[in-house]
């Protein structure tokens, strides 16, 4: 009885063995494969424009008039860019619907029956003594 105890985890092991190296040839294959397609499916850089050339403009001093007027300018647009913000925020509050999905509507029953069963609990516990 021993012996074909041991007969059988011998085979045993034999096949765990074999599906072992097979499990990890098969991916040491997808793990070449993978290096080949990023290989040969790289993209490649584009090749530069000869003739664009960057245009190089020679930098007026500011007036200090110029520069009040871009302060000013520069806080028109930022309080326009907050008033847009809060609209779209506004207008996307109202095309919300109005009542919860209902599953939340569940979660938020079982949270108030849950706390009426402690609630409760304690009560009951307060009145008896």
């Amino acid at each position: 009885m021993d012996n074909l105890l041991t007969e059988t985890m011998r085979e045993a092991l034999y096949i765990a063995g074999f599906g072992t190296v097979i499990l990890f040839g098969a991916l040491a294959c997808l793990v070449g494969l993978m290096y080949l397609l990023t290989t040969l499916l790289r993209d490649r850089e584009p090749a530069p424009l000869e003739s664009a050339q960057p245009v190089v403009q020679p930098v007026q001093p500011v007036q200090p008039v110029q520069r009040a007027t871009a302060k000013v300018a520069a806080i028109a647009v930022a309080l326009a860019r907050a008033e847009a913000v809060e609209a779209s925020a506004q207008a996307r509050r109202a095309e919300a619907p109005q009542s919860t999905g209902g599953w939340w509507t569940f979660h938020l029953q079982r949270q108030l029956l849950s706390h009426i069963h402690t609630v409760g609990t304690y009560t009951k516990r307060a009145i008896t003594r």
